[in-house]
């Protein structure tokens, strides 16, 4: 197996793993309901988030926003790095 044929293959599958993380932070979530939030009974009855818990939401938020920002930034690195690749070993196989 030639290193044309390795980094093709590798070019296919980080081509798929990328397909796939766009195709999974594409999709939203479905509302529940289409009432608005102060009119449902349930929910007006429960006590204000406390800034701890506002907090502790948005780290997590953040962190996971983080790693797909990391997942994604590996995934384009893998890519540029195929191409790169295979424009030096054509460019090296004609001189």
């Amino acid at each position: 197996m030639s290193i044309t044929d390795i980094t093709v293959r590798v070019a296919v599958i980080a081509g798929c793993a990328l397909v796939a993380l766009l195709v999974i932070g594409w999709r939203q979530p479905a509302r529940g309901t289409s009432s608005a939030p102060d009119s449902d009974p349930e929910t007006a009855s429960e006590p204000p988030a406390t800034l701890r818990q506002v907090l502790r939401r948005r780290a997590l938020d953040l962190s996971a926003l983080g790693g797909v920002a990391l997942v994604a930034g590996v995934v384009v690195a893998t890519l540029v790095s195929v191409v790169i690749s295979l424009i030096v070993t054509n460019i090296i196989d004609r001189l």
